[in-house]
């Protein structure tokens, strides 16, 4: 019939759809293996924190590896923010000389969002909850200065890179597929938090 045809017609091409690399292991996403991991995170948050006595900044970032140690971090993005936020708002009402830091890392949140959002409209790859998840890192990280950020995001960026480079010399994917840049957005944060506390 016409509207059957109809309807075929308006069905995007396979070409037209963005590809992902499929999860040959998606027990990974279970409950189980997500605490492991975020428990494996806490544990070597704690244990670094301790080791540098950095006690007040591992108290905020022990949550903060928790929810962004899981492999779905998206639908804790919120939850972090207002957690950062508290944090920070504490620490401004404990100590008022720490008013330049919160606002410090506020800009950075909005600078890293801002050039994130510009990235993702020109068509870069970057999805927007990779645009979130760089503002996130920005409120968290730009506390302990911008030249940490900035690393951290260059990290992650690069550790992107080399996942795609390998992903294409293993056929896993192909030039038109797209690439979640979250994971290594993350990875590059939670690397570059231990060397936050001590510089």
């Amino acid at each position: 019939t016409r509207q059957t045809r109809r309807g075929q017609d308006q069905r995007p091409s396979p070409s037209a759809q963005s590809t992902y690399p499929t999860l040959r292991r998606p027990a990974l996403l279970a409950v189980i293996p997500q605490s492991l991991l975020a428990l494996a995170l806490c544990g070597f948050c704690v244990w670094w924190g301790m080791t540098v006595d950095a006690l007040s900044a591992t108290l905020v970032a022990v949550p903060v590896y928790a929810m962004l140690g899981s492999l779905l971090p998206n639908r804790l993005l919120g939850t972090t923010a207002i957690w950062l936020a508290a944090c920070g708002a504490v620490a401004v009402l404990v100590n008022p000389g720490s008013i330049r830091d919160a606002f410090r890392a506020v800009l950075c949140a909005l600078a890293v969002g801002a050039i994130g959002l510009l990235l993702a409209f020109i068509g870069s790859g970057l999805g927007l909850g990779d645009v979130k998840l760089g503002a996130l890192i920005g409120l968290w990280l730009g506390w302990h200065g911008a030249p940490i950020l900035v690393a951290s995001l260059c990290t992650g960026i690069i550790l992107g890179g080399l996942a795609a480079i390998l992903m294409l010399l293993t056929r896993r994917a192909g030039r038109k597929s797209s690439i979640a840049y979250g994971p290594y957005l993350i990875a590059g944060a939670l690397m570059g938090w231990p060397l936050a506390v001590v510089s």
